[in-house]
């Protein structure tokens, strides 16, 4: 519940033992939100609950639903009689959909719209003004239904789509004429179709597939909107296979705009300095490298990176920053199973591998940071590699002499002594003494696993604990998530707030989300930062976000993650020139990075 302030509070005030899921609306006209619950089991009920308008909810009395068993697969809520009050349409599995009614005195009459007779297992039916009457009809499965103004639905003869079998449909103006297209998914062929609307609810079926899956895939939605800004509707596929964004064109012809399926994204950064965000990308198995270069218009040119023999190993992370000085964004990555990379960018689209920038040795490089560490004005390098040894083995310093050129030269490491067993680690001034301070985990078994190390300026630090940490923690992000003017800790889903002079205090604990790296950043570009948190932990886990609300009060939010893998790694950058941060995600199947990577956009 919000206060008003943006904190929110958790109130468990609604018990439901089932429900798939929630549509809301004013169903009472009362002025506040109800909602109902749909259940897809084959033994439950859907639900009406009812708000009295301080947020408390209680079970509709003599509802509709009482006992009616319907494996639910959606509802629509909307006024389909044209009486200014909210109706809803119920979608069923192998029964009748129907029809209810608001009576406008609280209750509800319900009525068969669509029998069991014409359609078999809705699995969705799309709402909209397909004949440009003022009311609203639908469209389920193979069918399309006119509504006469008054809720009352009839089968428009002129036309099924039983030529396809259809998985998902979306609508929208695609060829810019004023009337609803149908974007629809033909899993029996993995074919994408548009089918133009003539204004009067006729579409047609005769144009040719938009886009064609390689392979077998599912495709349950579409993300529809004008991507590019040139007026017409793109839409956005989140599929099972290739994920991709395609841009009309006033033709209704589409382009793919997106990584080639083979490749994810390690960064997203600006390349040759012309305002827009490229896009540097590595080939999963064969290890070659691909720039897409932003036109800034939605199109991408692809830069070839030239292949290096012999080169293997997975990249985990890779950062963007000028390490000799020219100007320009250079590419260091961090790898596991293979040697630690380094590219010089000459800001006209070439990169240059420079061999053994880091040593041919292999690693198991698992986190990088770059900064400047010993204040000599360029980027220096730390690499932290897994294992349970000392520390000393696997957390790497490597000092910039201003040119590109790396030595491993900063002297006795700091973590002397103690055993690191950690998933990343984070550099900045936590004291505000002008120097680079890094925090970081030891992982398994201390008692005060947090540990800050005060960096002196010339490459050495002064290590101490914090007090109040967990043990087994693996994660460390920093950011000024209290906007106080210092930077705070996240870390494993526990907050530690900064004094403002490098003392840290435990405030907020979210530790159930799981195990992995998170990075932060402004989602809502609310002015506070938010986390993206991604999981190591295994198949089954779930990215999530906290989405900051201010005054150290987080919501987090997992909706838009898929559930099925662990996550090697996240980038993000303005990708789309809009003014807000997208991000891509690539998915790991334990070490071996086959899994689907999506690439999430925020619209």
């Amino acid at each position: 519940i919000n206060d008003g302030d943006g904190v929110f509070a958790f109130e468990s005030t609604l018990v439901s033992d089932n429900g798939d899921l929630v549509r809301v609306g004013d169903l009472d006209k009362d002025g506040d939100l109800d909602f109902i619950v749909g259940d897809e089991s084959f033994d439950s009920e859907n639900s009406i609950y009812l708000n009295d308008g301080t947020g408390s909810f209680s079970l509709m009395e003599d509802s509709p639903l009482d006992g009616v068993i319907a494996e639910t697969h959606d509802i629509d809520i909307a006024d389909f009689n044209g009486d200014t009050y909210l109706d809803f349409i119920v979608y069923n599995n192998l029964s009748d959909n129907y029809l209810y009614l608001n009576n406008k005195d609280g209750t509800f009459t319900g009525s068969v719209v669509i029998s069991d007779e014409t359609t078999t297992a809705s699995q969705q039916l799309v709402v909209g003004d397909f004949d440009n009457d003022g009311d609203l009809d639908l469209q389920g499965y193979i069918y399309f239904y006119l509504n006469d103004g008054l809720g009352n639905f009839t089968t428009d003869d002129r036309q099924t789509l039983s030529s396809i079998d259809m998985e998902s449909v979306e609508t929208g103006d695609f060829d810019g004429d004023g009337d609803e297209d149908l974007l629809v998914f033909d899993s029996a062929n993995d074919e994408i179709y548009i089918y133009a609307n003539d204004g009067t609810g006729y579409f047609d079926q005769s144009l040719n597939a938009v886009y064609s899956f390689d392979g077998d895939v599912s495709v349950t939605s579409a993300d529809v909107g004008d991507y590019n800004g040139d007026g017409v509707l793109d839409f956005h596929i989140p599929a099972s296979a290739d994920a991709f964004i395609a841009l009309n064109t006033t033709d209704v012809q589409f382009v793919e705009a997106t990584w080639a399926p083979t490749y994810y994204v390690v960064s997203i950064f600006d390349a040759n300095n012309d305002g827009y965000q490229d896009l540097w990308q590595v080939g999963g198995g064969t290890n070659s490298r691909v720039l897409l270069m932003n036109q800034g218009d939605g199109s991408y040119t692809e830069v070839e990176i030239a292949e290096t023999e012999g080169m293997s190993g997975i990249v985990y992370k890779a950062e963007a920053v000028d390490v000799n000085g020219d100007g320009y964004l250079d590419i260091v990555e961090a790898v596991y199973q293979g040697a630690n990379n380094l590219y010089l960018n000459d800001g006209a689209d070439n990169f240059t591998f420079v061999a053994d920038a880091f040593s041919d040795e292999t690693n198991h490089t698992v986190y990088m940071r770059t900064g400047d560490i010993d204040n000599d004005g360029d980027y220096d390098v730390m690499f932290l590699n897994s294992g349970f040894e000392e520390a000393e083995t696997y957390f790497e310093r490597w000092e910039n002499d201003g040119t590109g050129n790396f030595n491993k030269t900063f002297g006795a490491s700091p973590l002397a002594g103690t055993t690191v067993n950690t998933y990343s680690f984070d550099l900045g001034d936590v004291d505000g003494d002008g120097n680079i301070d890094f925090v970081i985990p030891l992982g398994e078994g201390d008692e005060n696993p947090m540990y800050v190390y005060f960096g002196a300026g010339d490459g050495t630090f002064d290590g101490a604990t914090i007090d109040g940490s967990y043990e087994s923690m693996h994660d460390a992000t920093l950011g000024d998530y209290d906007n106080d003017g210092d930077l705070d800790i996240f870390g494993d889903g526990q907050f530690f707030v900064n004094d403002g002079t490098g003392q840290f205090i435990v405030s907020i604990n979210y530790s159930s989300i799981g195990l992995g790296p998170a990075e932060s950043l402004d989602i809502d570009n609310d002015g506070d930062l938010d986390i993206i948190f991604i999981t190591e932990a295994g198949e089954g886990t779930r990215n999530s976000i906290l989405r900051n609300q201010g005054n150290w009060s987080f919501v987090e939010e997992q909706g838009m993650f898929s559930a099925e893998d662990p996550t090697l790694t996240i980038v993000y950058g303005d990708y789309d020139s809009d003014g807000d941060m997208d991000f891509f995600i690539k998915n790991a199947e334990y070490f071996e990075a086959s899994k689907t990577s999506f690439f999430y956009r925020d619209c």
